[in-house]
């Protein structure tokens, strides 16, 4: 593959990310949801971004003491994007992640329309 079908799928990829869909996403996330002071809406969220998550068609699991969300790649290689979901008690968190947590998933979706290809091939 050339470089120049490469950078193609690249800035296709990156085209398909909108400033609607991450607006959207921040609006969702940006609610108290402080693991502990917030339990019920930290809960609320993290389901909400599985189904996201597993929309895009990738399998997931709850993992260790605080249930973190993983997500595993439809296939290899995988490109590693961590963000955390929980924010400072009584906040809406919108920069604290809310803002990583839409960008997460912006990635998420934008992989999932063009892998395993498009990615294997930008990266070997």
């Amino acid at each position: 593959m050339s470089t120049q079908t490469v950078d193609i799928q690249i800035n296709q990829i990156m085209e398909s990310v909108s400033t609607s869909f991450l607006r959207e996403c921040v609006e969702q996330i940006a609610i108290p949801r402080h693991f502990k002071a917030q339990p019920k809406n930290n809960q609320k969220l993290v389901h909400w971004m599985n189904e996201q998550l597993q929309s895009y068609g990738y399998k997931t699991e709850f993992q260790g003491r605080f249930a973190n969300l993983l997500t595993l790649p439809p296939s290899t290689p995988c490109i590693l994007v961590g963000a955390h979901y929980d924010s400072v008690p009584e906040t809406p968190g919108a920069d604290d992640n809310a803002s990583a947590c839409a960008a997460l998933l912006a990635c998420a979706k934008a992989i999932a329309k063009y892998a395993p290809q498009t990615i294997a091939d930008a990266l070997n």
